[in-house]
């Protein structure tokens, strides 16, 4: 009876540890891109503050973000800004702005 107790809660044990290790959230955002202009070799850039005298944190690359679709990248701050490219080539920024899963980047979030 006391090996059946023991096998139970060393079971247990590891089934938990098991949830915990794969319900681990990494801090994946999501951004829609509503701005009407297609972004091409997208980066999200991060900052811990609206102040980009504070300099950047890093950024991660989003690839192609089409009109109207979502990108995902991994959240490094708090605050982040749009660099891309149009279908012409140019350069597209946004300001910058507090990043949150779900965010949308609209025509008026550009430079």
């Amino acid at each position: 009876m006391k090996k059946r107790k023991g096998l139970f809660v060393t079971l247990f044990l590891l089934i938990t540890v098991c949830l915990f290790t794969s319900c681990s959230k990494e801090n994946k955002m999501e951004f829609s891109n509503m701005s009407g202009t297609s972004f091409y070799d997208c980066d999200i850039w991060f900052w811990n503050s609206e102040d980009p005298s504070d300099g950047a944190i890093g950024y991660e690359n989003a690839g192609n973000v089409m009109m109207g679709e979502t990108g995902e990248v991994t959240k490094l701050g708090e605050y982040c800004n749009v660099n891309a490219k149009d279908a012409s080539g140019r350069m597209v920024m946004s300001k910058i702005m507090k990043a949150y899963d779900g965010m949308k980047i609209y025509k008026s979030d550009l430079f």
